[in-house]
């Protein structure tokens, strides 16, 4: 049996709002509007009655998935294979130029001390295989390169979703025997 995925990337984090390279760095929390989108994306996914909410351990989805939780009456799993991307370097730098960089090495680069889209596939291969396998429909709070990742894998146009955005995934197919 496979379980309905819901993937949720988390609600506006301050770094958002300006404009900064988040990654995996573990300090912009939500503003208001992050929250608020969160109670909307809670509002979303109470149709599927989800039996598990897991989140990355980042304090952005954390908080996004605090939320959730209480309105869905479930506790956040934190599992660090949700994390974002590790941009290394660019991590916390704003303006063009940090965007540049990750722009230019987005698709098949690995940024100066951070992580290639390779790692990050191999870890989003990970959860979605885990999510699958439960036994009712599972909750992934996450972020953008995540999710836009875990859609490329699913076969859907890999686009980066917006705050607070839920996207139900078809069923997964099995990722672990997927030669490349």
């Amino acid at each position: 049996m496979t379980s309905q995925v819901l993937l949720v990337r988390h609600g506006e984090s301050v770094w958002n709002l300006e404009g900064r390279v988040q990654g995996q760095a573990p300090a912009p929390g939500l503003t208001d509007r992050g929250r608020a989108e969160a109670a909307a994306a809670a509002l979303r996914l109470a149709a599927w009655r989800p039996t598990a909410l897991w989140a990355s351990d980042l304090r952005r989805a954390g908080e996004t998935a605090e939320i959730l939780g209480a309105h869905l009456g479930l506790v956040a799993r934190a599992e660090p294979l949700l994390r974002e991307r590790d941009w290394g370097d660019l991590q916390g730098r704003a303006g063009a130029e940090a965007w540049a960089l990750v722009d230019r090495v987005r698709g098949t680069g690995r940024p100066p001390g951070g992580e290639s889209p390779t790692d990050l596939e191999e870890r989003v291969r990970r959860v979605l295989t885990a999510a699958a396998e439960g036994t009712g429909p599972v909750v992934l709070v996450s972020h953008g390169e995540w999710i836009s990742r875990a859609l490329m894998l699913v076969g859907l146009p890999a686009g980066k979703p917006a705050n607070g955005d839920v996207l139900a995934l078809p069923p997964v197919p099995s990722l672990r025997a997927r030669r490349r």
